[in-house]
């Protein structure tokens, strides 16, 4: 049966086939989510005194980067396939053969690259006019990419 994470194990074992193992899985990165609550904190703060908006924003904050984000954007790679699964309450869960994929694309923003060292990876597959399978906000791009690769080639 699949092998994840203990936080995602439950959604792999309904999504994956018997016969396939988890990799590698991943969410979004730690680092960008704390760089960003930071960022928040600090604007919640000077909006502290006016009407309470910086506590409202600061619980927002909060509930968005440390709690929903790496449940709601979770992916993995499988020994068969690539699985991205978005969303909490109302999740969606897409997945692309290794056979199917045609180009895997980094992008790295610079300010995201700069405030936290994370990029994105785009998975392109032949028939289709647009990026199938975004990894949004992930440590260590490249090596998704090179991971990818290497699995393609199994």
């Amino acid at each position: 049966m699949a092998r994840g994470s203990l936080v995602h194990q439950k959604v792999w074992d309904k999504v994956l086939a018997d016969n396939e193992e988890v990799v590698l899985d991943f969410s979004v990165s730690e680092k960008y989510r704390k760089v960003y609550l930071v960022g928040w904190i600090i604007v919640s703060f000077g909006l502290l005194f006016i009407y309470g908006l910086g506590l409202l924003f600061l619980g927002t904050a909060w509930f968005y980067y440390g709690w929903y984000l790496p449940r709601s954007r979770i992916y993995a790679l499988t020994n068969k396939r690539i699985v991205a699964r978005l969303g909490w309450l109302s999740a969606q869960t897409s997945s692309i053969d290794y056979e199917r994929i045609t180009n895997v694309v980094v992008h790295e923003p610079w300010l995201e690259q700069m405030a936290s060292q994370t990029g994105n990876v785009g998975i392109e597959t032949a028939g289709s006019n647009r990026t199938e399978i975004i990894f949004e906000h992930i440590d260590k791009p490249h090596e998704i990419k090179k991971q990818i690769e290497s699995l393609k080639r199994k």
